[in-house]
């Protein structure tokens, strides 16, 4: 009767008194139905796909460089004080060292600026590369320009007329460069591999200086391998080659200098009709013109410094550019094994076969054209905005942030390992190579999160309000060691970085653009793309992920959004010292022999900078480029055969000496071992008690 009086009450009220049973009931099901798609989703993809997925983005850990000002007064007063310490014979207060990745350049400046005036007027006698490096004057300011000023009167307060006059040409030449935009000079001392075994067996590799190739220049002539390129520029073949014409010489101690050896007032045209830069110039102007005003020195030292500056251009036009090679421009079609390539040149689709790539020489000229440019004069990259991902320590993407650095742009660069470590490399990398209105911008951001792309194409252009003129999707995910059997969640998570997402990323660069009717301003777009189609093998889904990314050449043509990206395809060869190749090293040397060139990471970086050259952009404009940056990988027949035979050679090598060298340290143990004393005979001699 109660249980009836209850269940009467409850329908009374419309209470369910068995409500709460059912929602546990529920509650069961939905759990047990949870876990079971979490476990088939974790059995298909692995829990490394899961977490490597998540989301990292996140805005308000945005980290902006732009203090180039600041870096380079603090540089311009170690400079003179590390020279009048050199100058005087006293050593360097190590208090004194605001960059220490810049010690090198300091010290070389250092030694030529002390130098006697005979040593630098001798003919036979070169400046160091880095005197031709526009380290301080890309970066000139009223306050920098203030500053040089007083170490002008300093010096000669000090009775340091030598070093008055060596600053004074330091005045000058940051006084010329107020008004004019920041370049970035490929100056380098190209390296190549060496390889040493020590006694002990143990290996010893080191990067030394290419013999032959003592510059940049050099180095550009070397990878022509005798085309002559050159014919490019005299025939008029290269689009858009005054971009830095006003620009004689971007040398000396960053100077520009006429033929009397005063100051050139020609300003290299600008890439944009910026009436930000124009302001911008204005108020350099009313600023300088506020500076006081210092007697400048005067002497044989400033003149023979000086002519120093014209050593590297009288050197340029005298020698002779590359000997010219009938094979290269007559002999196309004949077998490509047996033309002598180019290290780094450009390719084109056959009329015939478009699947097939064929040597185009007259692409290849400008290309060689345009870097030879960057070598010489420089060229500028003010008033651009360009996104990088995935740049590391000793990477190459690092070398591409530095070129736009000092050219002016800037640069979105994003790391999936956000930390202190990590961001002081970047601010490293802006107090080393920030240049007048250059921005380094660092993201958190996962390249294989679909939230992390969105989120950051839409930050890019809704918050900063910029637009994109170079985008450089190299985010990458090593997967040495997976054969065919052994593909597993990493492989896929890889897949997903350098294919799937790297098209989603550049599909929302696209749809930013089309929402603000963006279609004069196509975005220059570098794949990375690798010539290792599973020749190598035992690299999971690296080589699927490759040849996926070739086909957006196509799609470039088929999808109708040309008018938004520009694509070139960058075939990336053997690049040592980066984290897929460093375990690679030390069978470089013998790669070599073979005739394949082997690139150390600024000498890639330079090849990719190139790519963004104004002429580059421009006929990638018309239509896909394939610029092939191999150093003649594919004339080596099976490559990875000869490979597996030098490591195996130079490991046989290495074990032997080991064992050569424990030996004879065994040896000399036992010659250092006492002699044994010889026992005695008994004496026959008998004593009495």
């Amino acid at each position: 009767m109660i249980s009836d009086q209850i269940e009467a009450l409850n329908s009374y009220l419309g209470d369910d008194q068995l409500d709460w049973h059912r929602k546990i009931e529920t509650e069961v099901d939905m759990r047990e139905e949870m876990e079971s798609s979490v476990s088939q989703w974790v059995t298909e993809h692995g829990e490394f796909y899961g977490a490597g997925i998540a989301s990292k983005f996140d805005a308000k850990k945005e980290r902006q460089y732009d203090s180039y000002w600041n870096w380079a007064v603090q540089d311009a007063m170690e400079l003179y004080y590390r020279t009048a310490a050199a100058a005087k014979g006293t050593p360097v207060s190590p208090k004194l060292a605001v960059n220490e990745g810049l010690s090198t350049h300091f010290e070389a400046m250092t030694r030529f600026i002390n130098k006697n005036v005979d040593t630098i007027t001798d003919e036979s006698a070169l400046p160091p590369l880095e005197w031709f490096k526009p380290y301080l004057c890309n970066r000139a300011t009223p306050e920098l320009l203030q500053c040089t000023q007083f170490f002008v009167s300093r010096a000669e307060e000090e009775s340091s007329p030598e070093l008055a006059q060596a600053v004074q040409l330091l005045v000058e030449q940051v006084e010329e460069w107020l008004n004019t935009n920041p370049v970035n000079m490929q100056i380098f001392k190209p390296m190549q591999p060496q390889l040493r075994i020590l006694e002990n067996g143990k290996l010893e590799y080191a990067e030394v200086p290419r013999e032959g190739v003592t510059d940049s220049i050099n180095y550009v002539d070397e990878v022509a391998r005798g085309l002559e390129y050159n014919d490019a520029i005299e025939t008029g073949k290269v689009a858009g080659s005054d971009v830095t014409a006003g620009m004689t010489s971007a040398v000396g101690f960053e100077s520009t200098l006429n033929d009397n050896g005063s100051m050139s007032s020609d300003e290299p045209d600008s890439d944009d009709d910026d009436e930000f830069d124009e302001e911008e110039a204005a108020v350099g102007d009313k600023e300088a013109s506020k500076t006081k005003k210092v007697a400048p020195a005067k002497g044989a030292k400033l003149n023979a410094l000086r002519d120093s500056l014209r050593k590297r251009a009288k050197r340029e036009s005298e020698k002779s550019l590359v000997a010219r090679s009938s094979s290269l421009r007559f002999g196309l079609n004949e077998n490509l094994k047996k033309i002598v390539l180019p290290h780094v040149h450009v390719r084109k689709p056959s009329d015939v076969d478009p699947t097939i790539r064929l040597y185009d020489v007259e692409s290849t000229c400008v290309l060689l054209s345009c870097m030879r440019e960057m070598a010489s004069t420089g060229i500028s990259f003010t008033g651009k905005v360009a996104l990088l991902t995935g740049c590391g320590k000793n990477s190459i993407g690092a070398e591409i942030v530095k070129a736009l650095l000092e050219g002016g742009a800037t640069v979105f660069v994003t790391t999936s390992s956000f930390s202190m470590k990590t961001t002081a490399l970047f601010r490293e990398i802006y107090e080393q190579h920030g240049s007048r209105g250059s921005r380094l911008i660092v993201l958190p951001f996962n390249q294989a999160s679909k939230v992390d792309v969105q989120s950051l194409v839409a930050h890019i252009y809704n918050v900063h309000k910029l637009d994109l003129d170079f985008v450089i999707p190299f985010a990458a995910l090593s997967e040495v060691g997976r054969m065919i059997t052994d593909i597993d969640s990493r492989s896929e998570l890889a897949h997903r970085i350098m294919l799937t997402n790297t098209v989603r990323l550049l599909g929302e660069v696209v749809t930013a653009k089309k929402a603000r009717d963006i279609t004069t301003r196509p975005a220059l777009v570098i794949l990375p793309m690798s010539p290792n189609h599973g020749n190598f093998g035992g690299d999971g889904l690296y080589a699927e992920s490759k040849l996926g990314v070739e086909s957006l050449t196509n799609k470039w043509y088929s999808e109708g959004w040309d008018d938004q990206l520009s694509i070139v395809g960058a075939i990336i060869g053997w690049t040592r010292g980066t984290g897929l190749m460093s375990g690679n090293n030390v069978v470089a040397a013998g790669v070599e022999k073979m005739g394949m060139r082997t690139f150390s990471t600024t000498e890639m970086g330079f090849n990719l900078s190139a790519l963004m050259h104004p002429s580059i952009v421009d006929r990638a404009a018309e239509s896909p480029i394939f610029a092939d940056l191999t150093g003649g990988m594919a004339q080596v027949s099976d490559l990875k055969d000869q490979v597996d035979s030098i490591r195996a050679d130079i490991m046989k090598k290495s074990k032997l000496q080991a064992s050569i060298h424990a030996a004879l340290e065994s040896d000399k143990k036992m010659l250092a071992l006492p002699a044994k004393k010889q026992v005695a005979a008994p004496s026959s001699k008998t004593f009495a008690p």
